[in-house]
């Protein structure tokens, strides 16, 4: 007999006037994907259910296909077809071969969601607003090549169950990043800055160069947080660990062709200059250098300074560089340096974005 997934919302209610922070956990795409590879059905109607859901939908929208190429892909899974030539974004030939511990982590999670959630808000609440607490949707979903993601929204974000390992803490790590995103647009609405600047052109020079800037502070912030570096090596987590070494022993590297890459794009701004310096600096596939840039100028410039970080969460970007090259003109041995035109730059973007902020 087939058992229809619940959509399993766990309200967590734990000490809810001590908590500012809630994780409201959603499995329902993770659930009802396990059911289908588990029964090997084919009936279009279980099919149809799981694209229904708003989970899968985000899914859909982050691979950028249709509801019917991802029943196809499920269903020839399903069908014994092996890994199908162009349908290698869903994943599901790994997620169907790890299925059962797949289900079992299912499990555990739901039964772990009270302790994640008072984990989450230990260290996270000291950044959120003091005048109401905030509950944030946790969407646990299975396929897909990415490991976390939102759509710009404060009050939910998207994980990829089958790039956990397996393992909570890691879940917990990856759940503190992208939460910190959330509570990053929660103090400082930097999309509709983007918006602003951006107008009818989306090569417009500001919006251009504060999407980068927006993204170095976004990204370095959270992996500040997420301290990689002083966290025991698990399985699950070897490839975080190798990145941040990686970035670690390129760091001058990086900083160079951030400075000379940002004076460029200023001279030249065009939307094919944006996104290939974004693929540069904040994507796996050159092992996201922009982020330990990032967590380097969060980590000098907070302890070189008196400010903290919910100081920088609740103002534009562009201060914690501004704040950083005060901090490191006379010291020589501080760990980046920019030249004399990154910074006129960066000054200039930092004003216009005032006068912007202003004008709302």
């Amino acid at each position: 007999m087939r058992i229809v997934p619940f959509l399993f919302l766990f309200h967590l209610a734990w000490s809810t006037q001590a908590q500012k922070l809630t994780i409201e956990l959603n499995l329902s795409n993770a659930e009802k994907t396990l059911e289908i590879l588990n029964s090997e059905t084919t009936e279009d109607k279980v099919y149809h259910e799981l694209v229904q859901l708003e989970a899968t939908k985000a899914l859909i929208k982050k691979l950028e296909t249709s509801d019917t190429l991802l029943i196809k892909a499920l269903k020839q899974t399903v069908q014994n077809k092996g890994l199908v030539s162009g349908f290698e974004q869903f994943q599901y030939h790994q997620i169907k071969m790890e299925k059962d511990s797949l289900r079992s982590f299912v499990s555990h999670l739901k039964k772990e969601g009270l302790r994640l959630s008072h984990r989450l808000d230990q260290n996270l609440s000291k950044f959120l607003p003091e005048e109401k607490p905030v509950k944030i949707e946790l969407v646990g979903i299975l396929g897909g090549n990415a490991s976390g993601y939102t759509f710009g929204d404060a009050d939910k974000f998207y994980l990829s169950l089958h790039h956990m390992g397996g393992d909570l803490d890691y879940l917990f790590d990856f759940c503190q990043h992208e939460i910190f995103h959330n509570i990053q647009a929660i103090q400082f609405d930097a999309e509709h800055v983007l918006e602003q600047l951006k107008g009818e052109n989306a090569e417009n020079k500001d919006y251009i160069l504060f999407y980068l800037v927006n993204s170095l502070f976004s990204e370095g912030t959270a992996t500040y947080i997420d301290d990689w570096e002083n966290k025991p090596l698990t399985k699950a987590n070897e490839t975080a660990k190798r990145r941040n070494t990686v970035n670690k022993n390129r760091l001058k590297s990086t900083n160079y062709m951030f400075d000379r890459l940002i004076v460029a794009l200023e001279k030249e701004p065009t939307w094919e200059g944006l996104n290939a310096l974004y693929r540069i600096f904040f994507t796996t596939q050159f092992n996201e250098a922009g982020y330990y840039l990032g967590k380097v100028i969060t980590t000098y410039t907070l302890q070189a300074g008196d400010n903290t970080l919910l100081y920088y969460l609740k103002n534009p970007p562009t201060l914690l560089l501004l704040d950083y090259f005060e901090h490191a003109k006379n010291d020589p041995d501080a760990p980046l340096k920019f030249t004399e035109r990154f910074m006129e730059i960066i000054r200039s973007l930092h004003h216009k974005v005032k006068l912007t902020i202003q004008g709302n």
